[in-house]
């Protein structure tokens, strides 16, 4: 209501502008920093994954995997520094 939006007209408009929608957006961006932290950090998976904000260890394995096609732990061996 800050923009005087309906959320759905917002939406709309973000999904036009972007090709995503709000929550397909947030969800990559949390994957893209969980990327970048699992190459760069000594964080566990689970540390990782609650910190983004997934509610669990087991969500953030599902979601990542299914966004990226490889498990978390599998990404951090194969492209960390």
């Amino acid at each position: 209501s800050l923009a005087n939006l309906s959320p759905c007209y917002f939406a709309r408009i973000f999904k036009k502008e972007t090709g995503k929608t709000p929550h397909e957006y947030v969800v990559s961006s949390r994957i893209n920093s969980a990327k970048f932290y699992l190459k760069t950090s000594h964080l566990s998976v689970e540390e990782i994954g609650l910190s983004l904000g997934f509610s669990t260890a087991s969500s953030f394995c599902a979601r990542f995997r299914k966004h990226i096609g490889i498990t978390p732990l599998k990404y951090r061996n194969h492209f960390s520094d």
